[in-house]
């Protein structure tokens, strides 16, 4: 379930423009050479929709979509907002070894209200129950079964790092 090292694409952080706690767990987690962790500059995000807490975006240094995901579920972890987006972004680290599960590439800032984002890897056939319920009639026996066994291979990664996945 390991991925290969990824290509040099990302920039390294600008510690200057961002917070204290942020800072200390990038930093850390660099030095300890636990995870990859990449700061993507606001100016190379052009945000293409806005969907509740998520922001569909167009990486312009890598020519792709992304998907910028706002911390908005403060309350089921103790302490104040940086220590939930601090929470966020080491799971997040730590499910990223994973080819089964959605790829985190990095974090960035919205310049004009100071909010954090994960930037996501965005999957263009949506959430899984709408591709089923678009393209069911098109997989064979065989193709479900890869798919189901995919996803339990990325559930059984999540739980080896105890992290769970609440929203299946």
């Amino acid at each position: 379930c390991l991925k290969k090292a990824r290509s040099n694409q990302h920039q390294h952080v600008d510690y200057e423009n961002l917070d204290i706690d942020l800072v200390e767990f990038l930093k850390n987690s660099m030095l300890e050479n636990k995870y990859q962790l990449f700061w993507i500059p606001p100016e190379e995000l052009k945000y293409i929709r806005l969907q509740k807490t998520v922001r569909y975006a167009y990486w312009k240094k890598t020519h792709s979509d992304v998907v910028c995901k706002e911390l908005v579920n403060l309350k089921d972890i103790n302490g104040g907002y940086y220590d939930a987006f601090i929470h966020e972004l080491n799971m997040h680290a730590r499910s990223d070894l994973c080819e089964n599960i959605v790829r985190f590439l990095g974090v960035s800032k919205d310049a004009i209200n100071d909010q954090y984002f994960l930037i996501m890897e965005y999957a263009n056939d949506g959430n899984l129950r709408s591709f089923l319920k678009k393209n069911n009639h098109l997989l064979n026996w065989y193709q479900r079964l890869e798919l189901a066994y995919q996803i339990t291979k990325g559930l059984c990664y999540l739980h080896s790092e105890e992290i769970i996945h609440r929203d299946l």
